[in-house]
C-alpha cells in the first residue's frame, strides 16, 4: 500500500520530465433540438526547444439521431514539426 501511495505522489514529477505544455480549449453549443456545433484547439509547446511543435483545430457539426446516437461531420487541420520541417495536414472526417 505504501508503494502505491508513493507512486501516486511521484507521478506529477514524472509527467513533467519532457517539459512540454499541452493546452486545449473546447467550445460547443446547441443550434436547436437536433443540431449542435463544436470547436477545439490544441497546442503542444516544447520548453526544451522553445517552439510550438504541434497545433490543431477541429470544427464540427453534429446531428442527434436519437437519445443514443449522434453523427457528426468534422474538419481537422494540424501543424506539426516532423524531422525539422513543419507539416500541414487537413483531415475531414465523419464520426
Amino acid at each position: 500500500m505504501k508503494r502505491i501511495l508513493a507512486l501516486l505522489l511521484l507521478m506529477p514529477i514524472f509527467s513533467f520530465a519532457q517539459q512540454e505544455q499541452w493546452t486545449t480549449f473546447n467550445l460547443s453549443g446547441k443550434l436547436d433540438r437536433k443540431w449542435s456545433v463544436t470547436a477545439e484547439g490544441e497546442q503542444r509547446y516544447s520548453w526544451q526547444n522553445n517552439y510550438t511543435r504541434y497545433f490543431h483545430y477541429d470544427a464540427g457539426l453534429i446531428r442527434s439521431v436519437d437519445n443514443h446516437l449522434k453523427v457528426g461531420l468534422f474538419y481537422r487541420e494540424l501543424y506539426e514539426i516532423k524531422r525539422g520541417t513543419r507539416v500541414i495536414e487537413k483531415r475531414p472526417h465523419v464520426d
